[in-house]
C-alpha cells in the first residue's frame, strides 16, 4: 500500500483534508475501464457467406436512413457506428463496435453483441452480453431465425428484418415467353 499525498481543498470556506491509501493490487480506474471494454471477439472459422437470398431489410424509422444489407457478399459482417464497420449504423444509441453477424454452412444465421452500451435485441429480447458469457467460460452466438426483427441499440435505433431463403427468389419465377402459335391460330380461326 502506497499513501496518496494529502490534498487540501477549499469548500464553503472550510478546509478538507483528503488522504487515502493507494494499493497496487487493485487496477487504476483507467485500467478497470479497459478491462470492462468489450472482449476481443473473433468470428468462428466455420462462418460462410449466406446461401440463396439473404438480407437485412431496414424497417420502421430505419427506412430511408439505413440501406438493405446483402448477406451473401461476405462471411462475417461487423455492425456498428464506426465508419470501418461493414454495416454502419446511424443512431446515437449504437456503439462503434456493436455486433457481429455470420452464417453457418447449414443456412443458420448467428449474431454476437460486442458488449454494446444499449444492447442488441432480437424480437424484443436482448442478446446476452459477452461479459456475462465469458464468466461462464464460453461465448455462444445467438441464432436468428428468418423473419426476426433485430434492433441495434435503444428505442428508435436502427431495426432490420432478417429475410432469408435457401434459394434465389428469381428461381421461383418462371420466365415464360408469349406463345405466338396460339395467337396466330386464334386469329386465323376468326376469319
Amino acid at each position: 500500500c502506497l499513501p496518496l499525498p494529502t490534498t487540501t481543498t477549499t469548500r464553503n470556506e472550510q478546509r478538507i483534508s483528503i488522504s487515502a491509501p493507494l494499493t497496487t493490487s487493485k487496477p487504476l480506474p483507467q485500467q478497470q475501464q479497459q478491462q470492462q471494454a468489450a472482449p476481443l471477439l473473433q468470428p468462428p472459422s466455420w462462418a460462410v457467406p449466406a446461401q440463396g437470398e439473404s438480407r437485412l431489410e431496414p424497417v420502421c424509422e430505419s427506412l430511408g436512413r439505413q440501406s438493405p444489407v446483402d448477406l451473401t457478399k461476405q462471411a462475417v459482417f461487423r455492425i456498428g457506428r464506426s465508419p470501418l464497420s461493414d454495416v454502419q449504423l446511424y443512431h446515437a444509441t449504437c456503439s462503434r463496435k456493436h455486433a457481429m453477424l455470420f452464417h453457418h454452412s447449414n443456412g443458420s444465421c448467428y449474431m454476437l453483441d460486442y458488449g454494446s452500451a444499449h444492447g442488441t435485441y432480437v424480437d424484443g429480447k436482448p442478446l446476452p452480453s459477452p461479459h456475462d458469457q465469458q464468466r461462464k467460460g464460453i461465448v455462444v452466438p445467438y441464432r436468428i431465425r428468418p423473419g426476426a426483427l433485430v434492433r441495434f441499440g435503444g428505442p428508435g435505433a436502427p431495426t432490420f428484418i432478417l429475410k432469408s431463403f435457401s434459394f434465389k427468389l428469381n428461381d421461383l419465377v418462371r420466365q415464360e415467353e408469349p406463345d405466338n402459335s396460339q395467337a396466330v391460330s386464334s386469329s386465323t380461326t376468326d376469319q
